[in-house]
């Protein structure tokens, strides 16, 4: 009996350790590019293009801003 439940506890040990394969997430920059398009706009204001650029012009240190694409993805100029 004490040896059927070691076995069983040895058994669940290494199917939790076991990896489970998971789908990989977003890359951090892609992530960045569409939340700044879509987190400034709120309701009928629409403020996506100012981030978008301000965000560009604060990673690059440019002038040059961005603007938001079809997709919603921020697109450093």
């Amino acid at each position: 009996m004490k040896l059927a439940v070691i076995l069983s506890l040895a058994s669940s040990a290494l199917v939790l350790a076991s990896p489970v394969a998971s789908p990989d997430p977003a890359p951090a920059a892609e992530l960045q590019k569409r939340l700044t398009c879509q987190a400034c706009s709120i309701g009928v204001i629409s403020g996506s293009e100012a981030c978008c650029s301000l965000s560009c012009i604060v990673q690059h240190g440019n002038w040059h801003g961005g603007h938001c694409d079809s997709k919603g993805y921020c697109i450093c100029n």
